[in-house]
């Protein structure tokens, strides 16, 4: 083989590789697109369930809205104001509150009216 033979071959793999490592990157991409796509809807399944059990349940509403204000950020419990029940939590965990007025009554909401939102 000639020099410019082998520097065309040589050209011809380095293209091929270029290639491949685009479809690499190209896979990957949509792999981590499906990963996150399915974790979403795993939230959105687990988040359906937990809501229409919070609907029922006033132990567990009032355990929930307490961890809830306890971990959420100020953003989020303003998104989460309209999507939570608004009642009154079991009186045990009432009594644990940190909250001023020692309830768990409609925490998101009554922390919009308090930032005058």
């Amino acid at each position: 083989m000639t020099a410019t033979a082998i520097q065309q071959k040589l050209e011809k793999l380095k293209e091929q590789r270029k290639a491949l490592d685009a479809r690499i990157r190209k896979e990957a991409a949509k792999a981590g697109a499906e990963g996150r796509k399915r974790k979403n809807r795993q939230k959105y399944i687990v988040g359906g369930i937990v809501l229409a059990a919070l609907h029922k349940n006033n132990a567990l509403a009032g355990q929930l809205l307490a961890l809830i204000k306890s971990k959420a950020s100020n953003d989020d419990l303003e998104v989460l104001a309209d999507a939570l029940p608004q009642q009154e939590a079991a009186p045990e965990l009432a009594q644990q509150s940190k909250w001023p007025d020692k309830e768990i009554r409609n925490v998101f909401g009554a922390q919009r009216a308090n930032r005058g939102v």
